[in-house]
């Protein structure tokens, strides 16, 4: 059996092919050849099925635990996935990304340690990181990343903690131009406007998930010690 922690609401279930369970809790886990969807905040719950946590609680995974796997949202988003495609089209890879996220206060900066991993996996690994930041006890709380990846690759994300969720990317490369608003792609919901792009299907997840391992976790912890820079 398979459980995957996450938001409902975050699912999209018009590309999700394989039949899912909504829970509450791990007691309603129970038949083994099934695929469960529980509540982010159940992940402290012991199970002999294999989980699938969510990038930003990275920290509370046992990297010993051969039966979790961390899944990173950005990396499942249909528009991220075409995003990299086109930027691996070029070898070389030269040119500056931006990157734009508004996340919630559940979730606050734990995301940039995720988001710097995947977006390295087609970037390369960075050589210099440059953070400034606001106090995090003030709202909105701002984060500003300076990333060198390196050979005429620069990166420049930004966040926002705040109400609501939106992703702003760029990518200005030598032989392509990207240029992607979650803000303006959803044609369903007028009262959610980042609601349909910012969704993942669950097969996605457990296709692109990372098994938990003690490189993985280092790295995480490597982007994540890296918040602690300037506090303006």
């Amino acid at each position: 059996m398979k459980v995957i922690y996450s938001d409902s609401k975050k699912v999209n279930w018009q590309r999700t092919d394989m039949h899912v369970v909504k829970a509450e809790n791990h007691s309603e886990v129970t038949k083994k050849d099934s695929v469960y969807l529980l509540p982010v905040d159940a992940t402290g719950e012991k199970t002999e099925a294999a989980v699938y946590v969510p990038g930003y609680k990275w920290k509370s995974l046992d990297a010993t635990n051969d039966n979790a796997y961390i899944y990173f949202a950005l990396e499942n988003y249909s528009f991220f996935q075409t995003a990299t495609d086109i930027i691996e089209q070029d070898k070389e890879r030269k040119g500056v990304f931006r990157f734009r996220r508004i996340v919630s206060n559940d979730i606050g900066t734990n995301v940039f340690a995720g988001d710097l991993y995947v977006v390295s996996k087609t970037l390369g690994e960075p050589e210099d990181i440059f953070i400034k930041q606001t106090d995090e006890t003030k709202t909105p709380q701002h984060m500003i990343a300076l990333i060198n990846f390196g050979s005429g690759t620069m990166a420049h994300f930004e966040y926002t903690v705040d109400k609501g969720e939106r992703i702003e990317l760029e990518w200005s490369g030598k032989k392509s131009t990207i240029s992607f608003d979650s803000h303006s792609t959803n044609p369903f919901e007028a009262d959610n406007k980042d609601g349909y792009s910012l969704k993942y299907s669950v097969d996605s997840v457990i296709a692109k998930a990372h098994p938990i391992t003690e490189e993985l976790i280092q790295t995480l912890n490597k982007y994540d010690e890296m918040k602690g820079g300037d506090v303006t």
